[in-house]
């Protein structure tokens, strides 16, 4: 179980860093704890407050051990090696799924930011792909 929480708490900080990273380099903002609250605000329609910050990252650690727990469950029902290249099969899922999820918080809230949105889901493959190569590098250490 430790490994399982820390593995997980890793990940998500590996893939926010990547996010970071990326976002100095292109300018546009693709760290997910910040679009979760920006999402936030318009969903409870507040100014900006430390707390919606605080949640868009609980939100986004929360969902990261959702999706290591998806793993936990491939690794042990279908007895799938914890590899790299299953890491970037599962980070390739996870990018699409999260572009899923994505596209319909956007259009939920109706998100207007101004960035390019394909360039934002590409971005998202390769951040969950980050998060599951560090999630199965430290789960098998």
């Amino acid at each position: 179980m430790m490994n399982f929480i820390i593995s997980g708490i890793v990940a998500v900080i590996a893939m926010t860093l990547f996010s970071a990273i990326y976002n100095t380099f292109t300018k546009d903002e693709f760290r997910e704890p910040n679009l979760l609250t920006q999402i936030f605000k318009k969903l409870f329609q507040r100014t900006l407050h430390k707390p919606l910050y605080v949640y868009g990252w609980i939100v986004h650690f929360l969902i990261g051990f959702v999706f290591l727990g998806l793993y936990e469950i491939a690794w042990r029902w279908f007895a799938i090696e914890r590899s790299i290249d299953i890491a970037v099969l599962f980070g390739l899922i996870s990018g699409f799924l999260g572009i899923i999820g994505w596209y319909f918080m956007f259009k939920a809230v109706r998100y207007t930011y101004h960035f390019n949105y394909a360039h934002y889901y590409f971005h998202l493959v390769l951040a969950h792909i980050v998060f599951s190569v560090v999630a199965v590098f430290v789960y098998t250490q």
